[in-house]
């Protein structure tokens, strides 16, 4: 029987060229960084079934979450393990832990496995490529169900005027992938050379700003904290560090891993990734995700830096420094300055 036209896009599963990963159970993932929600009623009760009060409500949203405790990990985490998966089964986690670090691309060639950089499970020590097997176990649902985070169409917008086929968009990005795993520099590649910001300074100090303020909400807010802290610096202006609350952990991932990448390597193949899972179709075409990656890599390269000054290892700072953005790229203050601030 002949798959449906929405099986087609999901199925064969593709992964990236290069792309690596390994769980190296380090429990960095299971901590308030990646602010361990939502998780749903049903899992609610199973986790509070395992562990009576290991959940909570947030007043304002009424979404539910996972409690953490005095260190920011999981309170289900015990030695870098979650003890709800040794005890009951990977099944009986919540979807939003099972599938980390993993997304899905659905696309006319087929399901592109993506895995999110946040983790440095994903940038730092010795990693295999990325296992498909495991991988298709995170991406489905309880009932087997394929979740999908991107669908691309049979068109895809490289300009705010034009567009091409997928085929020929697929060719292009197969040349930008190539030349980035070979070392090239990231602003030929993608040609940001040409991207120019448009908004006046005191606009973009305005965006940095209002990012430099979340520092008062938490370990995730740190982070985008520290992105405005960046965008501060790239402004001219000074500004005070914020606070690193993930800093003994890196520093333990430090000690722990060897290192097995430079800097520019670790931009490189994060750059792959943000362009393979085709997230950016959010921003309406290839060009307005050029401007906005363009803008990322100088931020990141001052967060290198940064971190480097202060005594942390060039790759375990370049992790740390891709994890802020992209969780920065991920917030919808950013997403909202891609479409209104011309990034």
């Amino acid at each position: 029987m002949p798959r449906s036209s929405s099986e087609s896009r999901l199925r064969p599963f593709l992964t990236r060229p290069g792309a690596t990963f390994r769980c190296h159970a380090d429990g960095f993932c299971c901590t308030n960084i990646h602010l361990i929600r939502p998780i749903s009623r049903p899992e609610r009760s199973t986790l509070e079934h395992f562990r009576t009060g290991c959940t909570g409500r947030d007043p304002n949203t009424g979404v539910y979450y996972l409690h953490t405790g005095a260190d920011g990990a999981c309170v289900l985490l015990k030695n870098g393990m979650c003890t709800l998966h040794s005890s009951a089964g990977f099944n009986e986690k919540p979807r939003i832990c099972r599938r980390f670090p993993y997304g899905l691309a659905a696309t006319p060639h087929g399901g592109r496995i993506t895995t999110a950089h946040r983790c440095p499970c994903r940038t730092v020590g010795e990693r295999a490529a990325i296992n498909i097997e495991e991988a298709e176990r995170s991406l489905v649902d309880s009932r087997g169900r394929l979740l999908v985070n991107v669908r691309a169409g049979n068109r895809i917008p490289w300009t705010e005027r034009t567009n091409m086929s997928f085929d020929s968009y697929a060719r292009r990005e197969s040349e930008m992938l190539s030349a980035l795993a070979t070392g090239a520099e990231p602003v030929a590649v993608l040609q940001m050379e040409n991207q120019k910001t448009r908004p006046a300074k005191e606009t973009w100090e305005h965006l940095a700003r209002g990012f430099r303020e979340g520092d008062r909400f938490g370990t995730p807010g740190a982070a985008l904290a520290w992105f405005g802290h960046a965008l501060l610096r790239l402004l001219g202006f000074d500004d005070p560090a914020p606070v690193r609350p993930w800093s003994v952990r890196m520093a333990s991932i430090q000690a722990q891993r060897a290192s097995t990448n430079t800097p520019e390597e670790t931009l490189g193949d994060w750059l792959s990734d943000a362009i393979w899972d085709l997230s950016w179709l959010g921003y309406g075409s290839f060009e307005i995700a050029r401007r906005e990656l363009a803008i990322r890599v100088r931020i990141f390269e001052v967060l290198v830096e940064t971190f480097s000054i202060g005594g942390t290892r060039p790759d375990v700072a370049a992790a740390e420094a891709v994890m802020i953005v992209e969780l920065a790229g991920g917030s919808v203050r950013w997403q909202n300055a891609a479409g209104t601030l011309g990034v």
